[in-house]
């Protein structure tokens, strides 16, 4: 580890605080990451404050990483959770332990949040802890149609509705940056110090559609390849789809810089910014396109950068699990060991198949339901999937014993929280 800047803990300035979450950038569209960079500005970003070179995901789908990341705990939830239910245990989670936001809030902080993605929006409790939380649900012809559907996926044809709703409305998953950062900058100009902003970017999240001021493609070209990835991506015309696809997506990158650009230029230089992404992406890779299908180095290694506050680089795991810990600790006088407090060997990752995965500094084990896997990775993208055996052993061993024990742990907690449920049922009676 490499890293300058340092600090004696805790002390008594208070740094304002923004966080961006990017939904579904990959850490190969950032030149310091290794990969061709198609984020210039958050590149020298990097450059000139912190980066993180392992920075690892909670999973590999926003629902998996945001809940853990405004708490610092993962749900209780299984593979045998109905979706409704699963939506019941994630507002049940956020309002049952001190958020991201709460921790700002309870060292004086001003705080407010940004958000176009519908599974961060109030319906799940994501606006705790804010003095002013925007999810621009109200707004939206859909927004009913999304709360019914939410509450109620059996609804006949409910998510193709919503989602030709959302993109033709250009709302929800569908909202560009540029239709709010107007609303950001005001209430940055207004906000009483020092504050917290988070916002969530979701440019970048499928279906594709750049802005005319990075689109390559003609507009009707990449609609056609963002229906044949939502059709099933049939291999017999990917040669034809997948470039033109992979060009939508990096331009969508190219507007996220955008932003990141416009928002440095609309603050001071004593404001720490953060920038990283929730999941990462697939086009092919192991057969896959989108998120939440497994945990492949392109979905759970994500980029995240720190600005106008300690720099180097950090070369151990960082789990974005630790921000709630870590980000206030920071903003206050912690310096670079309150980064570095939260680094480890082995960083945990999991979705909801249910596979949990240990990330090791070079290697994963994933433990599926019916087997267990090693990828070994290399540099950026040569990531190979392994079958368990002597070559790997060791770090299945490594992965059995952190999996083992965080299973036994969820477990404790289903029972406490089933408990609880039941005297509270009874309460009622």
């Amino acid at each position: 580890m490499s890293a300058g800047a340092d600090g004696d803990g805790e002390g008594d300035e208070r740094q304002n605080v923004i966080l961006v979450s990017v939904d579904s950038l990959r850490a190969d569209r950032c030149g310091h990451l290794g990969g061709t960079s198609r984020m210039p500005t958050l590149d020298y970003l990097a450059e000139e404050g912190l980066a993180f070179d392992q920075a690892v995901a909670p999973g590999p789908t926003t629902t998996d990483t945001m809940t853990v990341m405004h708490t610092g705990e993962f749900p209780t939830m299984t593979a045998d959770d109905e979706r409704a239910g699963m939506k019941r245990k994630i507002r049940r989670h956020l309002l049952s332990r001190e958020t991201l936001a709460q921790r700002f809030k309870r060292k004086g902080y001003s705080t407010a949040a940004f958000t176009t993605n519908p599974w961060t929006s109030s319906y799940f409790g994501f606006d705790k802890g804010y003095d002013r939380f925007e999810d621009f649900m109200e707004g939206d012809a859909s927004s009913s149609l999304i709360r019914n559907t939410l509450e109620d996926t059996s609804v006949p044809g409910s998510t193709l509705v919503q989602n030709l709703l959302s993109w033709t409305q250009g709302q929800n998953m569908y909202m560009s940056w540029r239709q709010f950062f107007g609303d950001i900058r005001e209430w940055i100009r207004e906000a009483p110090e020092p504050y917290f902003l988070w916002i969530f970017l979701v440019d970048a999240h499928m279906p594709y559609q750049p802005s005319p001021a990075n689109r390559t493609h003609p507009r009707p070209l990449s609609l056609a390849a963002n229906a044949w990835l939502y059709g099933g991506a049939d291999d017999r015309v990917e040669d034809l789809f997948r470039p033109i696809l992979l060009q939508a997506y990096d331009d969508t990158v190219y507007d996220v810089d955008d932003f990141v650009a416009t928002l440095r230029g609309s603050v001071d230089s004593d404001t720490l910014l953060g920038f990283h992404a929730d999941h990462g992406e697939l086009f092919g890779e192991g057969g896959e396109y989108g998120h939440g299908v497994n945990l492949r180095e392109e979905l759970v290694r994500v980029p995240f950068v720190i600005a106008n506050g300690p720099t180097g680089r950090i070369d151990e795991p960082f789990p974005l699990r630790d921000m709630p810990r870590m980000l206030p600790k920071l903003a206050t006088g912690g310096g670079i060991e309150a980064v570095e407090e939260f680094t480890k060997p082995h960083v945990r990752t999991r979705n909801y198949d249910p596979q949990f995965g240990v990330w090791g500094t070079d290697w994963t084990y994933v433990d599926r339901a019916s087997d267990e896997i090693v990828y070994e990775r290399g540099s950026l993208g040569s990531e190979q999937e392994q079958s368990v055996g002597p070559t790997n052993e060791e770090h299945a061993e490594v992965g059995r014993e952190v999996v083992g024990r965080w299973r036994r742990g969820l477990e404790e907690r289903r029972q406490v929280s089933a408990a609880a449920a039941q005297v509270a049922a009874e309460a009622d009676l």
